[in-house]
């Protein structure tokens, strides 16, 4: 009775297209996922590499050492550290005494590593060919450490990242690579005639917490009170002190785009 019942039962052409349709949009769906995350996936191997699109042979290498240097030379750039941040520090009142402060625009790409090659060489991404933080491949741009460093000063590091190295594996006569974010850098740091400093810590907290967060400005109040009490260990008017800083961050957390 059943099976005769079934049989009675009218052939639905539509109903039947409906289901292959159906199918068919469940196999094109997995069929674009799978390339979606296969081309995400493969997103950084597919970039340009750091050989740069504009690079060009010129004749402007620097070998000779300039007539009078400072005492020390100290670069501190603190990662993830927002200009309004940094204005608000007692650290960067004290330097403004005894210099200059401006406003730096690295262009759109404001992702550290390319950064970190940008205020080293004088060149922006397109020409020194590093866009992201995942190749570590060397820049082919000449940067002021190599300068330094084949003019005979001691150019030292102290850092979280090994990406100064990787950028620059022959400039430096000393790196420390730190991990401990809560250790005060510049107690630690192994002065040569040209260092740079790089505490992390701040852009960790911009990454958990977001720049309007507590933690983010317990992170700069931080930073800033060790480097006011480092700067009481140099003379001002004799040492060169650069403070500066590779990005900021959104009040919610992340970095990468044009925003102030």
């Amino acid at each position: 009775m059943l099976l005769r019942a079934a049989n009675a039962l009218p052939y639905n052409k539509s109903m039947t297209r409906s289901y292959l349709l159906s199918g068919a949009a469940l196999v094109f769906s997995l069929v674009a996922g799978m390339v979606a995350y296969s081309l995400a996936d493969s997103y950084i191997d597919r970039l340009p590499n750091h050989e740069g699109l504009y690079l060009v042979a010129v004749d402007s290498e620097v070998h000779s050492r300039p007539a009078t240097l400072p005492g020390k030379t100290v670069f501190v750039l603190v990662d993830g550290l927002r200009e309004d941040s940094a204005r608000a520090m007692h650290s960067a009142t004290k330097l403004a005494e005894h210099g200059h402060c401006r406003t730096t625009s690295t262009g759109g790409l404001t992702i550290s590593r390319p950064v970190y090659a940008l205020m080293s060489t004088g060149l922006e991404a397109d020409r020194t060919g590093s866009r992201n933080n995942d190749d570590t491949s060397p820049v082919a741009a000449q940067s002021i450490w190599q300068v330094a460093h084949e003019a005979g000063l001691r150019v030292h590091v102290i850092s979280e990242l090994p990406w100064w190295r990787q950028l620059f594996p022959l400039a430096f006569d000393d790196y420390v690579i730190e991990p401990d974010d809560s250790v005060n850098y510049f107690e630690r740091a192994n002065l040569g005639d040209l260092t740079i400093i790089h505490p992390v810590r701040v852009d960790t907290a911009g990454h958990d917490y977001g720049a309007a967060s507590p933690e983010y400005l317990e992170a700069v109040r931080l930073v800033d009170e060790e480097l006011s009490a480092f700067l009481d260990t140099l003379d001002l008017a004799k040492d060169f002190v650069i403070f500066t800083a590779d990005h900021g961050h959104s009040e919610t957390g992340g970095h990468g785009g044009t925003s102030p």
